[in-house]
């Protein structure tokens, strides 16, 4: 399985996975030091710091690596304490609790006349293949 987050804009567009940026630049962009017009790709290892060991990915080494680093020079300065660690559960169980309630856009809080039964779930049938993310974000592509 991939995971690949794609970007369009009016001056380029970018293609990212977990293990390389697709950077696209028309003309007419400003281009960042380093990149030129046209196609230019970069690697995660490339836009990381290097890590003192390999363990599973490089986010995971850097990571521990920034764990290890913190215990030798007993350094409390990081950016992911215990606090960060609880805003980010409460973000996890939020979200959590989102996703129970089922899909829902602007348009499925209005009001809606009583229909019968199978027509309502033909409704949440195709209301429920059109309403994530990737769903809309690829509905554009074809428009």
């Amino acid at each position: 399985m991939t995971t690949r987050l794609t970007l369009w804009g009016t001056k380029g567009r970018m293609y990212v996975d977990r293990q390389e940026c697709q950077v696209y630049l028309r003309d007419t962009a400003t281009i960042p030091t380093g990149y030129e017009p046209g196609w230019n790709v970069r690697y995660t290892t490339e836009l990381t710091e290097p890590v003192q060991f390999f363990l599973r990915g490089e986010e995971y080494s850097a990571q521990i690596d920034s764990f290890i680093s913190q215990i030798k020079e007993e350094r409390i300065d990081h950016v992911n304490d215990f606090a960060s660690a609880a805003a980010t559960d409460k973000v996890i169980a939020m979200m959590v609790l989102d996703a129970q309630k089922g899909a829902s856009t602007a348009a499925s809080t209005e009001q809606t006349k009583p229909t019968d039964g199978r027509r309502r779930a033909k409704q949440a049938r195709r209301h429920r293949r059109r309403s994530g993310l990737l769903s809309r974000l690829m509905a554009r592509v074809g428009s």
